[in-house]
């Protein structure tokens, strides 16, 4: 073959390669929108903490000491740390997939984010993650040496699958504390208003008693003695009227009637004076069910966000980048039966 000839088809192919090597490095180049992955992470964060602030203890001030809220606080704290480093996290893929950054770099920042982040963890005397720092060593050079931003993170995916995990006992460990320091507390108010709650039980009783009573004077007034009797039996303060041998005449009725209706009014007036109290009372035990309920829910949503996260995330992994289908939202949805607790 000519020189001549042969010179057109070498410019092609050096055209081809470069356009190939072009491709290549735009390929690694190529921004992904992730977006999806950290915001409605964010957003389900921020609407269980919208949820347990717009609740706050009114009545239940006082009783917030108990024991075993101290073993709820720590719980809680460690919550809130998993969620503060599953946002940043997300944040932090969501920054590498839209940077300009190669592949081999967004892998490189992804992998020391990830090692800052759990290493310091990992170094605590008593971890609340199974993954050794040699474990952890192992992922990290593996995110490493890895050519894009989603293998990077199928690297990272044993790290992401360790956290839901732990998250998942972390919030059966919260809940089971959540209902002891809710019966501490209930015990407690309990305690704290049994005397006014067992005086009015009896003056129910004997207002009740004094009403069933009133029912015996047309009986008396027939010349039943056993009502009579009966009507005395009930009521001391009748008794003298009422003895055996004292004539049943309508002025001896009416004085009994009088001292039934004072006694009456009397009931009335004392269970009076106690309703304010009974009245805290009641309002305190209500707000102890909300205070559960609304921190129940809560616990509810953020163990589904966290498994939600978690798929999204292995789906990312698996090379999937359509943002319905790595919409945290969306999944916890699916996964709550087409609702969110909250």
């Amino acid at each position: 073959m000519s020189t001549r000839r042969l010179f057109p088809l070498l410019l092609i192919g050096l055209l081809v390669l470069s356009a190939l090597n072009g491709c290549s490095k735009f390929q690694s180049k190529k921004r992904l929108h992730l977006a999806p992955f950290a915001e409605d992470m964010i957003a389900l964060a921020g609407d269980v903490q919208y949820e347990l602030g717009r609740h706050q203890p009114v009545y239940l001030q006082g009783y917030t000491d108990v024991p075993e809220s101290r073993e709820m606080e720590v719980l809680s704290f460690k919550i809130r740390a998993v969620m503060r480093g599953i946002i940043g996290y997300s944040i932090q893929v969501v920054t590498l997939g839209e940077s300009e950054l190669s592949g081999p770099d967004r892998c490189l920042a992804l992998a020391d984010y990830l090692d800052g982040l759990l290493r310091p963890v990992l170094k605590r005397p008593a971890p609340d993650l199974i993954m050794t720092v040699a474990d952890l060593d192992t992922i990290i050079a593996d995110i490493k040496t890895r050519e894009d931003i989603l293998g990077g993170l199928k690297g990272a995916q044993p790290v992401i699958d360790e956290i839901a995990r732990v998250s998942g006992e972390l919030f059966d460990e919260t809940a089971i504390a959540m209902e002891r320091t809710r019966s501490a507390i209930q015990t407690r108010v309990d305690d704290d208003f049994r005397h006014i709650r067992e005086a009015d039980r009896q003056l129910r009783e004997h207002q009740l008693r004094a009403v069933t009573d009133v029912s015996l004077f047309p009986l008396i007034r027939m010349g039943d003695q056993a009502a009579a009797d009966t009507l005395a039996a009930h009521q001391p303060s009748l008794r003298e009227i009422l003895a055996p041998g004292r004539p049943l005449d309508e002025p001896t009725l009416k004085e009994a009637e009088q001292r039934l209706l004072f006694l009456m009014q009397t009931i009335s007036e004392l269970r009076r004076q106690l309703e304010p109290d009974l009245l805290t009372y009641r309002e305190t035990r209500k707000e102890l069910g909300i205070m559960y309920n609304v921190h129940t829910a809560a616990l509810r949503q953020g163990r589904v966000a966290i498994i939600a996260w978690a798929r999204a995330h292995d789906r990312l992994a698996s090379g999937v980048t359509d943002p319905a289908e790595i919409n945290v939202l969306g999944i916890a949805r699916k996964a709550a039966g087409g609702v969110l607790p909250l």
